[in-house]
């Protein structure tokens, strides 16, 4: 099943109310630290337990689950992909008005050179509802790219852990 036919309650939300000040703010600022307090503010609303499905080749779609936390200026994340517990730590977190960009960095002793996946995104924070990203991934493993579709969801907010 790919991700394109799974049923998701669907959310209409005034994403102008909330994207607009938040693109004003961010390319109007008056220096680096008035956008940064901003964006921080969205960053903030990110934090916490994070489910994924993402398509692969053969018409599947697998899962994951991490869950993101500050660290300094920046967001970090840890995780697996199901069923099998393949750990990864989420790196190069980057939100731009409602782009999102982060890296998956696996951490197997007994293959260490998994090659990184990369995934972009927009990002929705409806009124009511959870916040989602949807997008694309890729990852080049030797002798070609796997890439596909991906939808993100937070399922518990930090502010509710």
């Amino acid at each position: 099943m790919s991700i394109s036919r799974i049923k998701t309650r669907q959310y209409k939300p005034f994403w102008a109310v909330f994207f607009l000040p938040l693109a004003l703010a961010l390319g109007g600022c008056n220096s680096a630290a008035d956008c940064a307090i901003d964006n921080r503010q969205v960053l903030t609303q990110l934090l916490g337990k994070w489910s994924v499905l993402y398509d692969v080749p053969g018409d599947r779609t697998l899962h994951s689950t991490f869950t993101l936390g500050a660290k300094g200026e920046g967001v970090v994340g840890c995780g697996s992909d199901e069923p099998r517990g393949i750990p990864f730590t989420i790196e190069s977190f980057r939100l731009q008005a409602n782009r999102l960009s982060f890296v998956k960095i696996y951490h197997v002793p007994e293959n260490p050179n998994l090659p990184p996946v990369f995934y972009n995104g927009l990002l929705s924070l409806p009124e009511r509802g959870a916040a989602t990203v949807t997008g694309t991934y890729e990852q080049a493993v030797p002798g070609r790219r796997v890439s596909g579709k991906f939808l993100a969801y937070i399922f518990v907010p930090k502010k509710f852990e």
